[in-house]
This record gives C-alpha cells, sequence and structure tokens, in this order.
C-alpha cells in the first residue's frame, strides 16, 4: 500500500471510529434522558420495573462509545480492531434480543447493519494495525 493509501485508510478508519463511538455514546444518553423512547425505538421491552436496566445499558454504551473513540483517535488499531470486532458480536446478540423483544424490523436492521460495519472498519484498522507491527 502506498504511502498516500495508508494516510487515506487511517483517516477513514479513525473518522469512522470517532463518529461511531460519538455515536454509542449518544446512544447511551438517550438511555439515561428517555429511557422509555430508547427501549423501543432499539427494539427492547420498555416496561421493565425500574430504570436500573436502562441506566446500565447508558454507562456501558458512553463508556464503551468514549473508549472506541479514544482508540481510533489515538491510532491504536489494533485495540480498535478488537474492540470492532467483538463489537460486532455484540451488535448481532443485540439483534437477537430486539427480533425477540420487540420483532421491529427497524431495530433489528439496524443492529444487523452496525455489526456489518464494526465488521468492515475492524478489519480495515487491523490491517492498519498489522502493517503498523511489520
Amino acid at each position: 500500500m502506498s504511502a498516500e493509501g495508508r494516510r487515506r485508510l487511517e483517516l477513514a478508519v479513525r473518522t469512522c471510529g470517532v463518529l461511531g463511538g460519538a455515536v454509542l455514546a449518544g446512544i447511551g444518553v438517550r438511555f439515561l434522558v428517555a429511557p422509555d423512547l430508547a427501549a423501543r425505538e432499539f427494539g427492547i421491552a420498555a416496561s421493565l420495573p425500574g430504570r436500573a436496566f436502562h441506566q446500565a445499558i447508558a454507562v456501558r454504551d458512553i463508556w464503551l462509545g468514549g473508549l472506541a473513540a479514544a482508540f481510533a483517535w489515538f491510532g491504536e488499531w489494533r485495540a480498535l480492531a478488537l474492540w470492532l470486532g467483538l463489537g460486532a458480536l455484540a451488535c448481532l446478540a443485540d439483534a437477537a434480543i430486539a427480533a425477540q423483544a420487540s420483532g421491529r424490523p427497524g431495530a433489528v436492521a439496524f443492529h444487523i447493519g452496525a455489526a456489518i460495519l464494526s465488521g468492515v472498519v475492524g478489519h480495515a484498522a487491523w490491517r492498519l494495525g498489522w502493517r503498523q507491527r511489520s
């Protein structure tokens, strides 16, 4: 890969990682601010007693989003690749949960799309990290 190609790939992966992390953190904030609406939108049960479940989702999403954005911002490509690979699996699990809990096609498609995007960007980050080591 040429130096120019590597710079472009780094910019694309960095941008996707930072923006993806910001989106995930935003979803977490949404679960703190409007938990019932967020639960409905993402295909999980909104009628659970109390708010602890939604707050746990919020905290998880905020810190994981921040972690992804930090890995991308600082060019920690292998860490970002592992984060995205595991994140893709979590997105698929979330899709299965959303399908079972609500059956809303939009919520299921969102999670599957996030899994695919995470896999693609994770693969690109892995390529960057592998080349960094050689």
